[in-house]
């Protein structure tokens, strides 16, 4: 697949006339009836006045072929972070509220009254000894909850960067996405030696699927630059 005329069917040509002559007649082009221009992109030569004009050096810069190709797994990928933003925020929520409450059965009773309109959807009564002996359950004092929240909310900012950076394709992004990613990847590790499952494996999968995308991407553009 042309990844160039792809993108160029969808957003249009980026054609520009360089004042250097040997380049200005290189990327210039007529028929019979108009003045053709080459696209910077694909290259293909299209009718009409050049969208831009100028020292070569000053020429739009253009992502090409593979780079396209990058950008649209990147894209993805920002999706999946954006997912993990919304679920870790609605997770922090939760722990805050919780944390803020003296009990268990307040918060689900007065904070978040989702859950209890939740069980009753699926069939479950949620009555305050079951709540109480849920809360018994859990040996969580307050401040502990806070420090849980705190971390998941970390985890849900850290998330929702990943998923701006991606979707720019900037290079500032990309190097944050890599590394962040990357410091994840032993304790994913870790939790499999402890016990494999598909969201485990799923989740390693995606995340070193991240890191050579963003390694080949940033190694590309290095190259390009030497």
């Amino acid at each position: 697949m042309d990844w160039s005329l792809y993108r160029c069917g969808r957003t249009g040509h980026i054609t520009y006339a360089p004042e250097e002559p040997h380049l200005h007649e290189h990327m210039r082009g007529e028929t019979g009836a108009t003045e053709l221009w080459q696209c910077l992109r694909c290259g293909a030569y299209v009718p009409g006045e050049p969208h831009g004009t100028g020292p070569a050096a000053d020429a739009p810069s253009v992502r090409r072929g593979k780079q396209i190709r990058g950008d649209l797994i990147l894209k993805l990928f920002a999706i999946e972070r954006a997912i993990r933003f919304v679920l870790f925020g609605a997770v922090a929520f939760g722990v805050w509220r919780f944390a803020n409450s003296r009990s268990i059965a307040q918060a689900i009773n007065k904070d978040i009254p989702i859950i209890r309109d939740f069980a009753k959807e699926l069939g479950f009564t949620l009555n305050h000894a079951l709540l109480e002996k849920i809360q018994s359950l859990l040996h969580f004092s307050s401040s502990n909850l806070r420090l849980l929240a705190l971390g998941v909310t970390g985890l849900a900012i850290v998330s929702g960067i990943e998923a701006f950076a991606l979707w720019q394709a900037k290079r500032w992004g990309e190097y944050f996405a890599m590394i962040v990613t990357s410091l994840g990847l032993p304790f994913e590790i870790y939790e499999l030696t402890k016990g494999v499952t598909l969201l485990k494996v799923a989740t390693f999968g995606i995340n070193v699927l991240v890191v050579a995308v963003l390694v080949d991407a940033l190694w590309r553009r290095r190259r390009r630059q030497t």
